[in-house]
């Protein structure tokens, strides 16, 4: 009988480009209403007059995607040239203002372009907050979905404008004033695409440089454009390329206040679903980062944390790193850190460590993993089993996957597994027992651990893959002959032969069948195989 070892991974996290965040009003009245009702109405802000209005056209269906993310980089451009501006002089008055551009398709025609302007007399703060709000209205109103608009302005009378469109509409050219009169020049073919292909890559070089910024509005709406980038394929894969760039600054990030740190983990933790990336990540020293990160008091990304380690523990330099396997006085410290909070944890009505099981998974599919988690002295894999008590699928597979995997070294540690059976046996038996109350009989030949739960009604453990995961634990103990003996002392059959009676699923009939061959048998001289599932 072959059997697998087994590994755990957290799948991306489902998410969408994301519009700019709604930070703090400033010290003035509210700005402008969301409400996109009534388009190309005059609306009342603060005593004052303000409008806004979308174009009647939208981008065609095949660029809404495109365009959706060029949309948000261009009104993050303008949001953070912004926020750094000084007043200028044009035509003999003061402005504050910035424009921008960004290709969203393949053809130099197809580009977006900006404009974000704020009257003389506003403060500095008081004009990147109108710029965003105003940023947020046209997200909102001339956007989303599959209706982007292909051009929209919001005017806030008295302090800020801010227009696009998908023709050039400024054409001054000032000196350091930052627009931008050159009309790029026409061509076709493969020329075409690559000069298609090379704008978007300086954009998203552009956005990734925005993580860095010391404005923290613009900080987030940059991390929340990038999240939103990893919940689909196509924007992992342009992210993969800049790497470099986005794995550090986003790992820096994971240090700041929530509203920074948890987008940055989401997308941490969907990159890490490439291998590449992970491997990446590993090497620049993540899995030590997360550690340090996850016992600080004050972590409020606790789960994203766990769950981005569940994915560097997938590899097998994953696993070295979080065993501390290059320092023989560190090994093992950040495996029993993650177990005392896993046990500590279930009791918690908000369990920010169930994930752990599944890093538990991962781990003891290396040996190393396995050794550090029988060994006695430790006592690692007894507070482990405990856990398979709780009400938490996720936990319950999460133990039972560690002790089949643990079970592999059932030859040569098996002493150390029966050191632990008052646990290990119930933990094992108890989910293929069935729910029928068992006879006095049976139960005066068992463990009273293990007889006390048998003798009254219980829930039974629905998920098949748990069923199977306990009787192929089994299945590698009894191998061992000593092992049998053991099985049979505690009335294994037994119970086997109950839950046999009133299994219906398929694949956990023929675990249980594999199971009682063997023991018909009595040989065991299969041995079973430890490659590792991918």
């Amino acid at each position: 009988m072959v059997f697998l070892l087994l590994q755990y991974s957290i799948p991306i996290l489902i998410l969408s480009l994301l519009s700019f965040s709604k930070s703090s009003p400033p010290p003035i009245p509210s700005l402008i209403s969301l409400n996109c009702t009534a388009p190309s109405q005059n609306v009342v802000v603060n005593s004052t007059t303000g409008y806004w209005s979308c174009s009647n056209q939208t981008i065609i269906m095949d660029w809404q995607v495109q365009f959706e993310a060029a949309f948000e980089t261009l009104l993050l451009r303008l949001r953070a040239d912004m926020a750094i501006k000084v007043l200028v002089v044009v035509n003999n008055q003061l402005m504050r203002f910035s424009t921008g551009e960004v290709q969203y398709g393949n053809r130099s025609s197809q580009v977006v372009y900006g404009l974000a302007e704020c009257v003389h007399n506003v403060s500095h703060k008081d004009c990147e907050v109108c710029v965003e709000k105003s940023n947020d209205k046209l997200l909102k109103c001339c956007g989303g979905g599959n209706n982007y608009k292909d051009g929209g302005t919001v005017v806030v009378a008295g302090y800020c404008m801010v227009r696009y469109e998908t023709y050039k509409f400024f054409s001054r050219v000032l000196s350091g004033g930052g627009l931008d009169a050159s009309n790029g020049s026409s061509s076709s073919g493969a020329v075409n695409v690559l000069q298609g292909a090379a704008a978007m890559a300086t954009e998203l070089e552009e956005l990734l440089e925005f993580l860095s910024s010391p404005s923290p509005p613009v900080k987030k709406a940059a991390v929340d454009i990038v999240r939103g980038l990893t919940g689909s394929e196509d924007g992992l894969q342009s992210l993969s390329s800049y790497a470099r760039i986005a794995l550090p600054s986003l790992s820096r990030l994971l240090s700041e206040n929530k509203e920074v740190s948890e987008p940055a983990a989401e997308a941490l933790v969907n990159l890490s679903q490439n291998s590449e990336l992970a491997t990446k990540m590993v090497e620049m020293g993540m899995i030590k980062t997360v550690m340090d990160l996850l016992y600080k008091p004050d972590s409020s990304i606790t789960q994203l944390l766990v769950m981005l380690l569940v994915n560097l523990t997938q590899l097998d330099e994953g696993i070295s790193s979080l065993l501390q396997t290059g320092d023989e006085q560190m090994k093992g410290l950040y495996l029993m850190k993650l177990v005392r909070s896993f046990c500590r944890a279930s009791s918690e009505s908000n369990d920010q460590f169930e994930h752990v099981g599944s890093i538990l998974v991962n781990i003891s599919k290396k040996e190393a993993g396995r050794k550090i988690l029988l060994d006695p002295k430790r006592g690692l894999l007894k507070q482990i089993i405990r856990q398979f008590d709780s009400t938490s699928l996720l936990r319950k597979k999460g133990v039972s996957g560690t002790i089949r995997n643990c079970c592999f070294e059932a030859e040569n540690q098996l002493q150390n597994l029966l050191l632990i059976s008052e646990f290990l046996w119930p933990a094992l038996l108890l989910p293929v027992a069935s729910k029928k109350v068992y006879s006095e009989q049976d139960i005066s030949k068992m463990p009273l651990e293990l007889g006390s739960a048998l003798k009254i009604e219980r829930e039974p453990v629905d998920d098949p893959e748990i069923r199977v995961q306990t009787l192929e634990s089994i299945y590698l103990i009894i191998l061992q002959e000593a092992g049998r003996r053991a099985f049979w002392s505690v009335n294994g059959p037994r119970i086997l032969q109950v839950g046999y009676e009133d299994e219906e699923d398929p694949k956990v009939m023929e675990a249980f069948e594999r199971v009682g061959s063997l023991l018909v048998d009595g040989s065991g001289t299969e041995e079973p195989s430890t490659e590792t599932s991918k």
